[in-house]
């Protein structure tokens, strides 16, 4: 409940949002504001949901210090892999 109540003061949340309506809304007006608010919820409750189901199932995972040893090792190679793009153009 602290998260979700948090969001009504993060400044990146506000950042997106205003950048939705001033990028993607059809017409100027409070029926654009509504129909890009509903896709927003349409599309972050599922992937919230989600995104929360996989981490509880990571956490039981996870209590192996074998496997958060693994986790840890892949993860940080996925980031160092991210950035190589950036490190050849």
């Amino acid at each position: 409940m602290q998260a979700a109540l948090f969001q009504w003061v993060n400044p990146k949340a506000w950042a997106k949002g205003l950048t939705a309506v001033s990028v993607y809304a059809p017409t100027p007006g409070m029926a654009a504001i509504v129909l890009i608010a509903g896709t927003f919820l349409l599309v972050v409750i599922p992937s919230t949901l989600t995104w929360t189901m996989l981490g509880l199932q990571m956490r039981k995972v996870l209590t192996n210090e074998i496997y958060l040893a693994r986790f840890n090792v892949v993860m940080a190679l996925l980031l160092v892999a991210s950035l190589l793009p950036l490190l050849v153009s």
